[in-house]
């Protein structure tokens, strides 16, 4: 038989805690995920990959950074 997993399309609620990770009868389940790395979420709902950082100039005195 083939396994299916529902989609997930609205992440609305953020991240979830562990301890909700089974509990589908909230609502918050279906609106979260349970870990969001280096991700911003939009108003809309959906969610976006956050920006690096740049390398602009190594500071005066002509240290670099650690």
């Amino acid at each position: 038989m083939a396994r299916t997993s529902p989609i997930f399309n609205n992440f609305t609620g953020g991240e979830r805690s562990p301890k909700t990770i089974g509990r589908t009868d909230t609502k918050a389940y279906f609106s979260s995920c349970y870990e969001l790395t280096n991700m911003w979420v939009l108003t809309q709902g959906g969610i976006e990959k956050r920006p690096g950082f740049k390398y602009i100039a190594t500071k005066l005195g002509g240290e670099t950074p650690t």
